[in-house]
């Protein structure tokens, strides 16, 4: 009987236990009419992210509509350290700064960096967010970009695609 109890209660645990995602959205990108060149922001921009298990770095381009960051911009964390940073150059210092960034320090990554935000995303919830299979969304804050070519959009949660079981 408490064997039979036991092999129950894991398998409810397996069925029950798949991580919640968080999608990422209002993420900026320069929006260009169809056909033409994508080109990306004006300003050498580079993000930093520590979501507890996972963390990561890398260049708000522009280009598309996606950071890269963890799947498919989504995480399994309600929370998220986020800094933004702009830089003289794009290259990185070539380590993790998301690894060492916290909710009171940013890394230096990059040469002549300046912050342009620093702060914690925590997820809200949003219905079609839901119905595409993610607990919620995280939002991309505010920061000043321009786009020599096209228009600056944001990515809205209409723009989540379902997610992959």
């Amino acid at each position: 009987m408490r064997a039979s109890l036991l092999v129950l209660v894991s398998l409810f645990a397996a069925a029950c236990g798949q991580p919640q995602s968080y999608k990422l959205v209002d993420v900026p990108y320069c929006q260009v009419p169809e056909g033409q060149a994508r080109n990306g922001f004006a300003e050498r921009v580079r993000w930093l992210y520590n979501a507890g298990d996972s963390s990561g770095e890398g260049p708000v381009a522009g280009e598309w509509p996606s950071l890269g960051i963890g799947a498919d911009d989504s995480i399994t964390s309600r929370e998220m350290v986020l800094a933004v940073v702009s830089c003289l150059d794009v290259k990185s210092s070539g380590t993790n700064g998301g690894k060492e960034l916290t909710a009171s320090k940013v890394p230096e990554v990059c040469q002549g960096q300046q912050t342009l935000y620093h702060g914690t995303l925590k997820a809200t919830d949003d219905a079609t967010a839901k119905e595409r299979g993610f607990a919620g969304v995280l939002k991309f804050p505010e920061v000043p970009l321009t786009c020599p070519v096209g228009t600056l959009a944001r990515t809205t949660s209409a723009d989540i695609k379902p997610l992959a079981k």
